[in-house]
């Protein structure tokens, strides 16, 4: 009986956890998409004031008197790019870490299907 009362107990205490694991793990993918769609804002903000200052520069670039002007407008469009890059690559990264979170979380499902016999099986 007392083993009996264990195995039920265990059991019953390893469904808890790995359904709180898998609760946190759902909390970060929810995170991270937030996070990338958040992120992907800001780049196409970036992209169009680079775009911006690029279409300006390069009107100003024919008139008298403004090439200076021009020069300083394709500057500031090459900052915003670099900074639409570095979001880029935090993006990237982002992406990685939830492939991998969802990889794990399959292999740790697969494993677990896997543990014990979903259907017992006839001897005769």
């Amino acid at each position: 009986m007392f083993w009996l009362v264990l195995s039920v107990f265990l059991f019953l205490f390893g469904c808890s956890a790995s359904a709180r694991f898998s609760s946190e793990k759902e909390k970060r993918l929810r995170a991270i998409d937030e996070e990338i769609e958040w992120l992907e804002e800001k780049q196409r903000g970036y992209e169009a004031k680079a775009l911006r200052h690029e279409m300006l520069a390069d009107r100003l670039q024919f008139r008298s008197g403004q090439y200076v002007i021009a020069k300083q407008h394709w500057e500031i469009a090459e900052k915003y790019r670099g900074l639409s890059r570095e979001v880029a690559e935090k993006i990237a990264r982002l992406k990685k870490e939830k492939q991998e979170l969802l990889q794990k979380t399959a292999a740790k499902k697969m494993t677990q299907n896997h543990a014990f016999p979903t259907r017992l099986t006839s001897i005769f």
